[in-house]
């Protein structure tokens, strides 16, 4: 599906890029996010995860309370504001910043999150923020991302709203991820109206 006019879609965009469109879209296209926020859990208890860093963490859906500590990344300054206004504490905490530099210097965090975040990223991009996620990451690389051409023509246009341009296919996001780390599984989520896909790696050099 494409817009008729540059413009309205650029409007579009200047709205989803605020909190509270951007939260409504999101609880009207995926609901509460259950099943992708089980998956993510369950594999931070799998891998006894203390500390966290969810990198493009938007107005901070994710956050993990229970975590000994927990960093959310985001470019988007509003998102920032929004997420330390109703999450932050002392093992909480928000950074402004770019995925493809993260702003945590030589810190070590056991598990790094990237949901919803690769399709926004040329491979070069991507590949960039991999390496800077390699960097940091001690144990475990949750990453959650949109499956595409569904075949509901309603998904189709969520498919576009969600801004996305690099929307890969599974084994296409499979082979960009194995160049850094080591695929461990990967299965479809579902979360309301959106279809993604989960992967679960580690560094090539952890050995269980």
């Amino acid at each position: 599906m494409k817009f008729n006019h540059l413009k309205n879609y650029i409007l579009l965009h200047s709205f989803i890029n605020r909190p509270f469109f951007f939260n409504y879209l999101r609880l009207l296209v995926t609901g509460k996010q259950r099943n992708l926020k089980n998956f993510v859990k369950e594999t931070l208890k799998d891998y006894q995860c203390q500390t966290v860093l969810d990198i493009c963490c938007g107005t901070g859906d994710f956050v993990q309370k229970e975590s000994r500590k927990y960093v959310g990344v985001d470019i988007n300054p509003r998102f920032i504001f929004f997420a330390q206004k109703k999450y932050a504490n002392q093992k909480i905490k928000f950074l402004l910043g770019n995925a493809l530099e993260l702003p945590v210097g030589s810190e070590k965090f056991d598990a790094s999150l990237l949901v919803s975040t690769l399709h926004h990223f040329s491979d070069e991009e991507a590949e960039k923020i991999l390496k800077e996620v390699k960097r940091v990451t001690q144990k475990v690389v949750i990453i959650i991302d949109l499956i595409p051409y569904p075949k509901n023509r309603l998904k189709q246009f969520l498919v576009i709203l969600d801004q996305g341009s690099f929307v890969r296919k599974e084994k296409e996001k499979e082979k960009l991820i194995s160049r850094f780390f080591e695929i461990k599984s990967s299965r479809r989520l579902s979360a309301g109206l959106a279809e993604q896909y989960g992967i679960i790696a580690v560094p090539h050099n952890q050995h269980e």
